[in-house]
Formats: structure tokens, sequence, C-alpha cells
């Protein structure tokens, strides 16, 4: 019996694929309204082909993975599954595509780790139309495509159109997409074309081709030198402290209280919003240009407990190394207990700033909103004072207040600032960031602020009462802050402004002189402000912080994180440094987050800090 003729490869796939690549390339559009109106050519022609080649090299994998089970799949099923990826795809890029619009980042290691973490509800929380829209929508998407699938498998058996081939489509236009796109960039980075460079940023996991090597080594080009700082933290081992650190036998030894309030603005601290801690503050000493180690809550608080910069943290989670300031704080026979409405697991607290005192932490309050949560923590920070077995044992505690972060959590019948938002569609606020919204989310915000004021003047009231307020080293800050359009944003994580950096610092206790510090100071500096006040000597600050004492401002460079970026502030620019090659150039951007023409003189001006930058992020690496 002789074979029958070879069975012939079916091409529905393929041409579902096309339509997945054009629909990818429709929902993409959200990330070219995000580019300069004015676009030069040049610039248009590399924004157009680069979302056509991101789209085309972004579905090519699940295309190929997808290909294969035609081999081995009933055609009923393989029509199924191709239909539930490409669906998820979709979605993933539409998601993709509103965190750009709020946030002006991709889909990133961040974000997947706030929604897959075990409290990421702490985080983020989605409202009934959200998740309505959400789920809604990719029903409807999930029945087109499988409507598809099915027309398709019927119709190529019968029906042969030549320029759908995957020939011709790759030949005549997939490919020469790809070349010329990569092409223009590699040109634009060559010349240093900043318009055409800055685009790249508009799409996820875009891959750069630069030639700038090869120009200089090969064709002998002079290219100049371009100000840059390399930062890559892999695959080296932290040296920290450089030396064993500890407080002197015969030192001082205050009480340490740390409050940090969720999201707190600069500009929270006035009568209005917070008449305690304003009130408060007259006789304490505040400092008026502090700005946070993060745009984000795990490197603010990062930054106040290790004072190092952002880079270090993917480290320090590696190997779970446990903070100076906790380290001798113990060793100096400190009661340390941490207090705090949002999970330490999320982010990763518990196996790193508090991995030696990790039974003495509690985040689980027993309450509905986040709101009576943090009436709780409150409480339960005072009577833990009070009921310690050693009251003559100094004692360490801290406290992370969250009512302030987003949804903003207040109780509604005590409201100060109306009207109000009583919910938030994430959806909506990715189209349109109106001025009427952005004022009713204000309220919001403020009101959760003057709600934690409540709570700072019930834990230190409590502590008077008990006694030890006088000897108490007292701070209270925030530990990012919260824009609300100033920039063109709203909420936090999106850039380095001051709107979203800078925030509120409050020092009170034993040594502090009332007054107000007008030097810059960062959150780099409480390490040393704390430990120098138990007697650490001054000399030893480089062993284990890239900060300095609050109390003697200094030079401490004026650097905040974010996942995979830092910004240093200058006095008129921001200037946005990568930790990786691969995630492009050092930028120069306005101090109202507007890319800069032509960012060289301020690159050049900065040259000693971001040589700076380099080194101290090296400082604790072997």
């Amino acid at each position: 019996m002789e074979p029958g003729p070879p069975r012939p490869r079916p091409t529905w796939p393929f041409r579902l694929w096309l339509f997945n690549l054009a629909l990818g390339c429709w929902i993409g559009r959200a990330w070219l309204a995000h580019g300069p109106e004015d676009l030069t050519p040049s610039a248009w022609c590399f924004a157009t082909l680069a979302l056509v080649s991101t789209i085309a090299l972004l579905s090519l994998v699940p295309f190929l993975a997808l290909r294969l089970t035609t081999f081995w799949m009933s055609l009923g099923w393989a029509r199924g599954v191709h239909a539930v990826v490409w669906t998820l795809f979709q979605g993933a890029l539409f998601v993709d595509t509103r965190i750009y619009n709020l946030f002006r980042y991709h889909f990133n290691g961040m974000v997947w780790n706030v929604l897959t973490a075990p409290d990421a509800g702490d985080s983020v929380q989605l409202s009934t139309k959200d998740w309505t829209m959400g789920v809604g929508g990719l029903v409807v998407l999930l029945i087109v495509e499988f409507a598809l699938a099915a027309w398709l498998a019927r119709r190529v058996s019968t029906v042969h159109v030549r320029w759908l081939s995957p020939r011709w489509v790759w030949g005549l236009f997939l490919l020469p997409t790809i070349v010329v796109e990569k092409g223009l960039y590699a040109y634009a980075d060559l010349n240093r074309d900043l318009e055409v460079t800055a685009l790249a940023r508009l799409f996820p996991l875009y891959q750069r081709l630069t030639v700038k090597q090869l120009a200089e080594e090969v064709f002998a080009m002079d290219l100049g030198k371009r100000p840059e700082v390399r930062v890559n933290m892999e695959g080296v081992l932290l040296d920290y402290p450089k030396q064993p650190v500890a407080a002197p036998a015969d030192g001082p030894r205050p009480n340490v209280l740390i409050l940090v309030i969720d999201s707190l603005r600069v500009d929270a601290l006035e009568p209005e919003t917070m008449p305690f801690l304003a009130e408060y503050a007259q006789g304490a000493r505040t400092f008026s240009d502090h700005i946070s180690g993060g745009n984000a809550t795990r490197f603010g608080l990062f930054s106040i407990i290790y004072g190092m910069h952002g880079p270090y943290w993917h480290q320090v989670y590696e190997e779970k190394r446990s903070p100076v300031l906790v380290d001798v704080l113990l060793d100096a026979g400190y009661d340390l207990h941490v207090f705090s409405t949002a999970s330490m697991s999320s982010p990763e607290f518990r196996s790193t700033a508090w991995v030696r005192i990790e039974e003495h932490v509690t985040d689980r309050m027993e309450a509905r909103t986040k709101h009576a949560r943090d009436t709780l923590l409150g409480e339960k920070l005072v009577d833990w004072v009070g009921q310690r077995a050693d009251t003559e044992k100094p004692f360490f505690a801290f406290g992370l207040l969250d009512s302030p972060h987003q949804r903003y959590s207040f109780p509604k019948k005590k409201a100060r600032f109306a009207p109000f938002a009583t919910k938030i569609d994430y959806v909506d606020l990715s189209d349109d960031l109106d001025a009427e919204t952005l004022e009713l989310l204000h309220n919001g915000y403020k009101n959760a602020v003057h709600h934690t004021d409540g709570i700072v003047r019930q834990v230190l009231a409590g502590l008077d009462e008990l006694g030890v307020l006088d000897d108490t080293l007292v701070m209270i800050t925030g530990d990012h802050g919260e824009e609300f359009g100033e920039n063109g944003f709203w909420g936090h994580t999106s850039n380095f402004t001051r709107a979203q950096i800078q925030v509120p610092f409050v020092l009170a206790g034993p040594g502090v002189e009332a007054g107000v510090e007008t030097e810059p100071t960062s959150h780099l500096d409480v390490p040393a402000t704390i430990l120098e006040s138990l007697g650490v000597a001054r000399d030893a600050r480089a062993d284990y912080t890239l900060g300095g004492n609050l109390l003697e401002p200094g030079d401490t460079l004026r650097l905040a994180s974010g996942w995979d970026t830092m910004g240093l502030l200058t006095d008129d620019a921001i200037i946005v440094v990568p930790f990786a090659a691969y995630e492009g150039m050092t930028r120069g951007y306005t101090s109202d987050w507007k890319p800069m023409e032509d960012d060289q003189p301020v690159l050049d001006a900065e040259s000693g800090s971001l040589v700076r930058i380099a080194r101290e992020c090296a400082r604790f690496l072997r």
C-alpha cells in the first residue's frame, strides 16, 4: 500500500496570529499617545515601526509555542488553546497600556511582585467596575478568538491567499519593518538623537540595538563622552558592614520611636490637615528639604532602615541580611517591636529588615478597614511599651500607618474635606486624569492623613502618660509622597519629582534642638542619626551607611530609587540613572518631569555626582 500525500501544514494558526498582531498594534496605540505631539518625520517613522516590531516580537513567542499544538492536538482542542492563549496575550497588553497611562512604566518585576504577593490586597484594591470590565472584556475576546479560529480553520482549507503566506508576510513586511526600526534606533543612538531614543521607553521589553562600540573600535569614530553610570548588582555578594559596628557600653540609651505614614507628601504637614503634628513640630526639629530614598514603600523604608541606595535591596533580599541598625540595637540591650497596618511580607521586610526580630512584628490588626487597623495599631504600640517585662530597658518601636495609601481610608462620618471620591476606578483614571477627579481623590487623601494625625497624637500622648516620651528619640515621616496631577501623574512610583519623593520629617527627643533645618537631608541619614545618639563613632559611618546625621547635615546624595532606575535631584533638574545598560541611558529631566531636549550640559555639570553614585552602589559589595 503506497503512502498517501503528505499532510499539509495548517495555515489557520498563522492567520490567527496575524489577526492578533493587528489587534495588538491597535491596543498598543495607547503607548504612542505619550510621545511628543510634534514628532519629526524620523521620530514618527521610528515610533510607528517600533509599535509593529514590538508587538510582532512579543507575539512571536506564543505563536511558535502554539504552532506545535497543531501537530499533536485535535483540531477542536487546538482551536480552544489558541483562543485562550491569545485572549490572555491581548489582556496582558491592555493591562500594560493601563499601567503605562497611569505610571509611565510597563508591567515589570515590581508590578508582578505586588500582584502575586500573599497580601497583594494591601497595595492594590480594584473596584467592582474594574473587575467587571476586565472579566467581561476577556470573556468577549475569548468568544471572538474562538469563533475566528474555527472560521479560519474551515476557510483556509479551500481558500489560498498568496500574500498572506508566511514567506510573503515576513519577507515583504515584518522583517523589513524590524530591520529599518532597529537601524533607526542605532543611528539615533549613535548621533544622540534623544527624541528618537526616548521613544523606546514607550514600548514594553524594547530591545535596543546600539553600534557605538563598533563605530569607535572598527571605524575609529570619535563619539565624545557622555557621563554614564552602570549599576550591576548581579553575581556579587554583600560586604556589609565593612567593619563590625557597636555602641559603647557606657553610651546613652534613648528610646527610639519611628512613625512612618504611608504616602505622606511634604505639604500634608499643615495645621488644616495635620493639626496635632503641625503644633508638635513647633517644639521639635523639622526638615524642610527632606527626601525619601524611593518613590515606593519598598525603597522608602529600605533607605530609612539600612541607609543605602535602592539597588542594594535586591542583594539584601537574596542574602536575607539584617540591617546594622537592628543588629546594634539588639546588642545594646534594646527591646524591639514593629507594628504595621500593611503586611511586612509584601514588600519582604520580614525576611530582610526584621529577620532577627520576626517574632516581634505585629502586622495583623483585627479590624475590617485600614483606618480602623491604624487606630488599633496606635493602641497596641502604646500597650506594648507599657507592658514590657523589663521597663528599665530602652525600646525601639517602629510603626507604619497605611490609611493615606490608595484607596485612602478614613471614617466617612468624620470627613473634614468634602466632596471626596468614594471609590477609585483605575481603568477610568488610566484614560483621563481630569482636574475634578483629582480634586476628589486629593480630598479623600487629606481626610486619611487627618485621621493618621489623630493616631500620632494618641501614640505620643500615651507615651507621655507612661513617662517615657521625654527620653524617646521621636521620628515622624512618610515613606514617599503622593502626586495629584502636579506633573501629569497620580499616585507614586511613576517619577522622581518632589511631589512623589519629598516628605515631611519631624525629629524630637534628647539632644535635639527645636527649629527648622533648611539644609538638604534624606532618609539615608536616619541610621547614623540613631546610632550616633547611642555613642557610635562618627568615623564609623562609612562602614554601614551611605548617609550622614540629620543633626549634622552634610553632602548626602539627593538620590531616590524606583524598581529599576534612580533619580538624582539637582537644583533644577532630575537625572535618571538606570540600574543596567539594557534599560537605557542616563537621561536628564526637568524638575516637572519633562525630558530635556539637550541634557548634555546637566550631565557634564553632575559628572562628579554620577561617578559618586557608581562608587556608592559598589561600596558594600565584594
